[in-house]
């Protein structure tokens, strides 16, 4: 039986493999008559006329390099905007197949740390566009692109990220932006499991490991004494709190694969935020007074109509974020061989008992629990 499903997987992904083959190739014959329909219709300067007729052609290897160049910082603000929006007006389909796409992602990547907000969401507009209108092999770059920039952005000191005294005030402009970029990212993380079945692995890889580099960022606190910088899972908790997007991309074998295998060679620091996320709720609860919980519990889980996320909220979020990650990846066997875990303050390792221990002792100290409720009674 085992030899079978293995045969079965090999061809499955050799037909995969040669559907894509198909597929590009047949993206390479419609580019080149896109381009050759484009030398045709356009002059040297790219026509300006509005007729309908010129409109889908008028956007040749011209245009796009001339936009590229307006990009540039150096330019006007005035001109920036009007080449981004004429980006944005574009047919996707003819951006996407221009020669100068990198450079595209690329000068994008770099826009996006124009302080200006207007500029920054008309970037996010053509972003969802591109999410929503093109091939995986296409998106995946635009995604790779967006989460790396977010990587370096909180890597960055220079980049006023909120700390956990000082919590998240949604009103902030800096703030919104930058929840803004997370919520597209995780919109499509979400989304991608639905249709990159249809392709090969490593373009589904390439959008897991930017995710798990992402999110596996740790800021160094040690020139900060007290004040810990918040880490972009206290942003992706705050937009996905139940980890909806974890949940799905370990539903199907095909992609829980490549995350269980990334997760155990490179990324297992993630493993030990969550369960470190729960022992210190654990601590938390064993410290407070059952009426103390049942209020705190009750405080931190209505915060969807607010604007402002105190710290004590954001970890509370952090956690149920934490316990949804680590319950699915109990449900399947690669996901409990993931453990024991090392932990940085604690000398043994953190056992699949221990956290199911953990995780009993969670639902007692848990407002629903009948032992928590007579105490708070009595």
């Amino acid at each position: 039986m085992h030899s079978l499903k293995n045969i079965m997987m090999v061809v499955v992904e050799s037909m995969i493999n040669k559907f894509e083959e198909d597929e590009i190739r047949s993206q390479e014959r419609q580019r080149k008559i896109q381009q050759e329909k484009s030398n045709s219709y356009c002059t040297d300067n790219c026509s300006d006329s509005d007729s309908p007729v010129n409109q889908s052609y008028k956007f040749c290897q011209g245009k796009l390099q001339l936009i590229l160049d307006e990009l540039d910082p150096g330019h006007p603000k005035e001109v920036r905007y009007e080449a981004l929006q004429a980006l944005c007006s574009a047919p996707p389909s003819d951006v996407l197949n221009c020669e100068n796409w990198t450079t595209l992602c690329e000068k994008l990547s770099v826009s996006f740390s124009d302080p200006d907000p207007v500029f920054s969401d008309r970037i996010l507009k053509f972003y969802a566009q591109i999410f929503t209108l093109s091939p995986l092999h296409m998106t995946k770059e635009i995604y790779s692109s967006l989460a790396k920039y977010l990587e370096l952005y909180f890597l960055s000191r220079e980049n006023h990220i909120p700390t956990l005294s000082t919590g998240i005030d949604v009103t902030n402009p800096n703030v919104n932006c930058l929840l803004k970029k997370v919520r597209l990212l995780n919109d499509y993380q979400k989304e991608a499991p639905s249709f990159w079945i249809r392709h090969p692995e490593k373009y589904m890889e390439e959008i897991v490991e930017s995710t798990l580099s992402l999110l596996s960022v740790k800021h160094d606190q040690s020139h900060l004494g007290s004040q810990k910088i918040l880490d972009p899972m206290y942003f992706f908790a705050l937009i996905d709190t139940k980890a909806v997007w974890f949940k799905k991309w370990m539903h199907a074998y095909y992609s829980r694969a490549v995350v269980l295998r990334l997760l155990e060679k490179k990324y297992k620091s993630l493993i030990a935020t969550a369960v470190q996320q729960c022992v210190q709720y654990l601590e938390l609860c064993e410290a407070m007074k059952a009426d103390d919980i049942l209020g705190h519990s009750k405080h931190c889980g209505n915060v969807q109509k607010t604007f402002y996320y105190s710290g004590q909220e954001l970890q509370y979020i952090y956690f149920i974020h934490s316990l949804c990650l680590l319950g699915r990846l109990l449900i399947y066997t690669q996901g409990r061989k993931l453990f024991p875990i090392k932990m940085k303050n604690r000398k043994n390792s953190v056992s699949l008992t221990d956290l199911l221990v953990l995780f009993i002792q969670l639902i007692c100290y848990s407002p629903c629990c009948p032992k928590m409720i007579s105490a708070t009674h009595s």
